[in-house]
């Protein structure tokens, strides 16, 4: 059930034969391996390599890797039914999943029920994520198997990007329409990025690693340089969250997408560029503009389908609001302050005016006043210039030097700023979200010959 068996060069005879509806039983070796395992060691530890029989030779590369494909896919599609359909009653099959390994992980491979190699098993989901069930399989073995979560957090220059170049390309609503629910595989990235940022480790290497040219996930109409990995994450949450408003309104994607915020202002975001820095200021004031105007939430539902709908979007707005506030004051906390200068430059130069009236906001109103607390300090101590962006360098260098003397009073308020870190976990039919979209994937494969019948009403139960 490799998801990656593509990448055999020459499937073992007996899977071809498999593949061509023939019945065979796996032959063994002297050794007592199943040949069907053989030429397979590199991707599964512990399993000797051999060479095929000379009858073996007939098949062709092209055929091979044909089949390897088919085999792919298909065992995938069953390996994500038998996961996700009625887990919860069949907990053998979860423990099973879980128990995965790699003994190069630094687990014991005698205590590894399937090992596995993590990162040849990690390469080939992401090589490949257009592919809606790499996704699923990479969100299962994320949140399922503790082993590989692991592996993944301390893997952030390989998980990131290739996560951000799908998530950043997501379809606008068709004809303007609203969509009913994010798109699942989005759900199932973001998903994903909400556990792996549960880990301050993943969070501080994702602010340390430089991307020399961020045209592959921004795109080619923004043309970033050497800009750290932590700022186009904050980028591409920013993008997909304004999307969400636009294109469905889902509220648990928005939530999705507040709780990896939150996790970033947890743990400390460092190196906010330029532009994520500006993005940062106009998504905020967007929504604190919203925030003011619309209706405060409360458990009553509204009287209309306006009310209810009004209800729902401020729901949405305060939400992802008090994360990105969230986020802002975390970013000028000593020691991470003196690393996001270029944020401190933008909000000297334009601090939304939305925020002031939600200083009085109970849920809201921390974090904003050691936010304008700290611009207050730094615009006394050394005020911007007049000459626009091209001084952004010289002032960016006064900034660091006079967060060295941030008095002690700052850091007071930042403490009941308020920050947390959000977990995922899955309740019993959470699993069930995304089986019609996998059941869609293995119906395509069924031949049109194949007839589905239903009982007639004549027939006993």
């Amino acid at each position: 059930l490799e998801p990656y068996s593509a990448l055999l060069p020459s499937p073992p005879l007996e899977v071809l034969r498999l593949l061509e509806r023939k019945q065979s039983m796996p032959e063994k070796t002297s050794g007592g391996i199943n040949t069907l395992y053989l030429g397979s060691s590199e991707l599964m530890p512990g399993l000797p390599s051999a060479t095929f029989a000379d009858e073996d030779k007939s098949v062709s590369s092209g055929e091979a890797g044909s089949a390897g494909k088919c085999l792919g896919k298909r065992a995938l599609l069953v390996l994500l039914f038998v996961l996700l359909h009625q887990a919860e009653a069949h907990p053998d099959i979860g423990a099973a999943f879980a128990s995965i390994g790699d003994p190069r992980e630094g687990g014991e491979e005698a205590s590894i029920a399937a090992p596995v190699n993590f990162g040849k098993l990690l390469q080939a989901l992401l090589a490949d994520l257009q592919a809606e069930e790499n996704t699923y399989l990479l969100y299962c073995l994320v949140v399922k198997n503790p082993s590989f979560r692991s592996y993944c957090q301390k893997q952030a220059n390989k998980v990131l990007q290739p996560i951000l170049e799908i998530l950043t390309a997501l379809p606008a609503a068709p004809d303007g329409k609203v969509l009913a629910s994010a798109p699942p595989f989005a759900t199932a990235l973001m998903l994903t990025l909400l556990c792996l940022t549960g880990d301050a480790g993943f969070c501080e290497h994702a602010s340390k690693i430089r991307v020399a040219d961020a045209r592959s996930i921004l795109g080619n109409a923004r043309s970033l340089q050497d800009v750290s990995l932590s700022s186009l994450l904050v980028a591409v949450l920013l993008r997909i969250g304004h999307w969400n408003f636009g294109a469905c309104r889902d509220a648990f994607f928005n939530q999705a997408v507040a709780g990896v915020l939150g996790n970033l202002a947890g743990h400390g975001l460092e190196n906010v560029n330029w532009y994520t820095a500006s993005r940062l200021l106009e998504v905020a004031g967007l929504l604190a503009r919203n925030a003011v105007k619309l209706p405060m939430p409360s458990d009553k539902a509204g009287s209309s389908l306006a009310e209810a709908a009004d209800l729902h979007r401020a729901r949405m707005v305060r939400v992802l609001l008090r994360s990105l506030l969230r986020l802002l004051s975390s970013c000028l906390r000593v020691p991470r302050l003196t690393t996001n200068c270029a944020l401190v430059y933008a909000l000297q130069r334009d601090y939304p005016a939305q925020f002031t009236p939600l200083e009085a906001d109970p849920d809201l109103g921390p974090p904003l006043i050691h936010v304008r607390t700290t611009i207050d300090w730094f615009e006394a101590q050394c005020p911007p210039s007049d000459e626009g962006d091209t001084r952004v360098d010289a002032q960016s260098a006064k900034l660091q030097e006079a967060s060295k003397r941030l008095p002690p009073e700052l850091m007071a308020l930042a403490s009941v700023a308020g920050a947390s870190i959000s977990a995922y976990a899955e309740t019993a039919t959470a699993t069930a979200y995304f089986l019609p979209v996998i059941w869609r994937a293995a119906h395509a494969l069924i031949p049109e010959h194949v007839c589905w019948g239903r009982p007639s009403a004549n027939s006993k139960k």
